[in-house]
């Protein structure tokens, strides 16, 4: 779970800003389900966290700086370049981008992060918080040559490979904890990096606007939990889909160019697919190898008809909120069974403000009592709700006059429990609104 977030120099973020997801004390509400106790603390962690604010505010610019940092501490990029991207409108522009992450892995608290410029990781370090004290797992430094350097007390405990590689140290533009990742196998690594791995490369969820769920057909043919899961989501919210079904036909090895657009394609799917990977997603379905064949299948919704027949359809012919609930369901299914924590942008698109809403309170129902945790950026004030919502969950983004983003909570601001928060946020009481300028005909330079 998130429990801070500092971000620097990266995007619309300029000067440092912080995203801080522990519960307010002096706010009671919702406790039991909204928050989640911080192992050895009397602090608890907010399971929600809904980010509002203009167009343009640097909104998703935050969801790309926590991607940023996941797909580093993960063994991205594959190039010479870190990938990061600074504020550009700075009176005195600085190179180096700052990502500060703590978090709860398991029951340890963890803080990861790391200085990069476009080139090279320039500092990195993990450490570990107990009773409020911070305790070096490793940290990293990249001389003005290049050299990088990982020193930490205890580096064979995490294993022994795990010290070798310390000493040998990641090119400069990788970090460390992303290239265990990428030369060892995890039952090699344990502690704390361990952890921190497990948790960036497989708890840790993004999803942008337009993400889709691959592989969605396969898992719903081999996992009736799931297909159980979201036949249930989709038939008891007014989407007009009974339950979905899974369609499946052998296809020749001459068909993969026109599934993957042309020969080269063809052939290197096809050595992916010979090699083990489980799918490929193409325009008609997913690819997959079986049984020394190659199969398409493609995921359908069906509907009752007025005789009680069922009719199929692809889903490119459903709606884009019906698809748009198809892609955030299994998350939702995840929550139930392990821990995860969701960063959605736009968790709104193409969703009905009620429907919205009855997915925010299926979370809390089904992540109740677990370390599972939501945050989205939203433009819907119809969750402004404070009987659904604390004012701890609530985020505002801001942008300045010069173009940079800034961050505060509503639980900064004086508000009365029966106060209407929807109503407040709209008519600019919080700020994070649009500055609509009045009507003109005239040209804007005039």
């Amino acid at each position: 779970m998130i429990v801070q977030f500092f971000i620097r120099n990266f995007r619309s973020f300029g000067t440092e800003q912080e995203l801080n997801l522990l519960a307010a004390p002096r706010l009671t509400d919702h406790l039991d389900t909204h928050t989640y106790p911080l192992p050895g603390s009397t602090d608890r962690i907010l399971r929600l966290g809904f980010l509002y604010g203009p167009n343009a505010a640097g909104k998703s610019n935050l969801i790309r700086a926590l991607n940023y940092l996941k797909q580093l501490a993960t063994g991205a990029p594959a190039g010479p370049a870190t990938g990061g991207t600074p504020f550009a409108f700075s009176a005195n522009p600085s190179p180096d981008t700052e990502l500060d992450l703590t978090f709860l892995a398991g029951d340890r608290l963890l803080r990861y992060g790391l200085i990069s410029s476009a080139t090279r990781i320039e500092e990195e370090w993990l450490l570990e918080i107990h009773n409020g004290r911070e305790t070096v797992i490793f940290e990293r430094v990249t001389s003005t040559e290049g050299i990088s350097t990982i020193k930490g007390k205890d580096l064979k405990s995490s294993g022994p490979k795990v010290a070798i590689l310390a000493h040998i140290a990641p090119r400069a533009h990788k970090t460390f904890l992303g290239s265990l990742l990428q030369s060892l196998e995890l039952s090699e690594i344990s502690g704390p990096i361990r952890l921190a791995l497990d948790w960036f490369s497989q708890q840790l969820v993004i999803l942008g606007p337009e993400s889709s769920w691959l592989g969605k057909a396969g898992l719903i043919a081999s996992d009736d939990a799931l297909r159980q899961f979201m036949d249930n989501l989709l038939s008891q919210n007014s989407t007009g889909v009974s339950k979905l079904d899974v369609w499946q036909r052998a296809i020749e090895r001459e068909d993969l160019p026109a599934l993957f657009g042309g020969t080269e394609a063809a052939r290197h799917a096809e050595q992916a697919l010979q090699s083990g990977q489980s799918a490929l997603a193409t325009d008609w379905g997913e690819v997959h190898f079986e049984n020394g064949r190659f199969h398409v299948r493609t995921l359908v919704a069906l509907h009752e008809g007025p005789t009680g027949s069922r009719h199929g359809l692809p889903l490119e012919e459903e709606s884009d909120g019906t698809r748009r609930l198809l892609d955030l369901g299994p998350f939702l299914h995840t929550a139930a069974q392990s821990p995860g924590v969701f960063v959605i942008d736009e968790l709104d698109r193409s969703l009905h403000p009620n429907l919205l809403r009855r997915l925010v309170e299926i979370f809390l129902h089904l992540g109740a009592n677990r370390p599972t945790q939501l945050f989205a950026t939203t433009h819907e004030a119809h969750l402004l709700d404070q009987g659904l919502l604390r004012r701890d969950e609530v985020w505002l983004a801001e942008k300045s006059l010069f173009g940079e983003t800034t961050l505060n909570s509503i639980a900064e601001f004086r508000v009365r429990k029966d106060l209407r928060l929807d109503s407040a946020y709209i008519e600019g009481r919080f700020g994070a609104i649009p500055n609509l300028q009045p009507i003109s005909d005239k040209p804007s330079d005039q």
